[in-house]
């Protein structure tokens, strides 16, 4: 996957003391997502938990949109690296050639059966969601279906 930005991240984190933990806590994402983006196990993350991780490491939203490729700089300002960046009220920039579902709970207004998620809900669909992957996994190896 995507080595260089993982070691960028993580470089970022330590920068600022955070442990995977600390920083998945203030950015409101899971820390095993975190650490399989900076392992290089994860590829890019989507513009959307970039800007959720913006804040606490204390870089600008677009400096990150860079080093993952989203953006680049020509003379005259900034510039869409793909043709799927668009502009909507959340967010500045996004860009979806594919959706990660641990992605899609990590964005705000999720809702399921029409009851919009709390982060709380999101956190325990996440990690319920990696038990179950595990288990299916597991079952693979076994050729069980």
């Amino acid at each position: 996957m995507n080595m260089e930005f993982g070691e960028y991240l993580k470089s970022l984190r330590k920068r600022r003391g955070f442990s995977i933990r600390k920083l998945a806590h203030n950015a409101g994402v899971s820390n095993s997502y975190l650490s399989q983006i900076e392992t290089g196990q994860r590829g890019i993350p989507s513009p959307w938990i970039l800007r959720k991780l913006a804040r606490p490491l204390k870089v600008e939203y677009e400096e990150l949109l860079r080093a993952a490729g989203y953006l680049f700089v020509q003379e005259k300002g900034i510039s869409a690296a793909g043709q799927h960046i668009f502009r909507d009220e959340d967010y500045e920039y996004s860009r979806e050639p594919e959706l990660d579902l641990e992605e899609l709970l990590q964005r705000p207004k999720i809702k399921f059966k029409g009851v919009l998620l709390s982060e709380e809900d999101k956190k325990e669909l996440i990690e319920f969601l990696e038990f179950a992957w595990g288990v299916m996994q597991k079952k693979k190896k076994q050729g069980k279906p």
